[in-house]
């Protein structure tokens, strides 16, 4: 709007497309190569060719979310642009396969082996953003190389697969979320999913977007809790200065 030509782009350009992403301090805008402005101290000026391409939540002009969540990842510290990639992704600002085709658009882009390899998790199976953010963020580590990711178990002639598997504890990891599996049809594949899986004898334990991207450390501890309590008769943890048992049955 301080521009008849400039189009927002970055952080600002996603908070106009969805509103769960914080309006940031600055906005960042193109213009036409050559344009001669004078931009305000809160506004943030690249010059480039024109795009053909553009929309306009809120009546702002904007570049497609997909460009916009481009340049926000060129500007913005590593975990912060890994953060925005996971959460445009499970909003559903845009789908893995038109951010895949801006990138490939895209020559200068800062980390881009890294963007690469991000992207390449959901052209390899990765079912959900959630998932690629679990693999790379979250359950990590030489303590989860025993974990099969998309692990396969039979229940009554059927296949199934666990988000993640741990085989020997017999535990499955279900990463669930409102966007992909709320409703009521959701919930009900999520029971018989739960109760297919307690057939074949797995515990089932359900993590959420909110909880991997805000507790993961918290989600670590609760799942090798559970396969030690699984794997040991009798194990010894210390929680906040007590001394608690956990048996080998629960």
């Amino acid at each position: 709007m301080w521009s008849g030509r400039a189009l927002v782009s970055g952080r600002a350009a996603l908070h106009l497309y969805d509103e769960a992403f914080e309006p940031p301090p600055t906005v960042d805008v193109t213009l036409p190569h050559g344009s001669r402005v004078r931009a305000p101290e809160w506004v943030k000026v690249r010059e480039q060719a024109p795009l053909r391409a553009w929309s306009a939540p809120g009546g702002v002009r904007c570049v497609l979310p997909e460009r916009a969540l481009l340049d926000a990842w060129h500007r913005a510290h590593a975990s912060l642009g890994r953060d925005l990639v996971y959460r445009a992704l499970w909003q559903r600002v845009f789908t893995p396969g038109g951010l895949a085709r801006a990138f490939a658009t895209t020559p200068r882009i800062a980390r881009r082996r890294e963007l690469a390899a991000l992207l390449a998790d959901f052209s390899a199976g990765a079912t959900s953003p959630l998932e690629v953010m679990a693999r790379r963020e979250v359950f990590v580590g030489e303590r989860f190389a025993d974990f099969e990711w998309q692990g396969e178990v039979v229940v009554t002639g059927t296949r199934r697969r666990a988000d993640l598997l741990h085989r020997r504890a017999g535990l499955a990891i279900e990463l669930n979320g409102l966007r992909y599996h709320g409703g009521a049809e959701g919930e009900a594949r999520d029971r018989r999913r739960d109760a297919e899986f307690a057939a074949a004898g797995l515990t089932t334990m359900c993590f959420t977007f909110e909880e991997l991207r805000g507790r993961p450390d918290w989600c670590r501890d609760v799942v090798l809790r559970a396969v030690a309590a699984r794997l040991e008769p009798e194990i010894s943890l210390s929680a906040h200065g007590a001394r608690w048992m956990i048996p080998h049955q629960l």
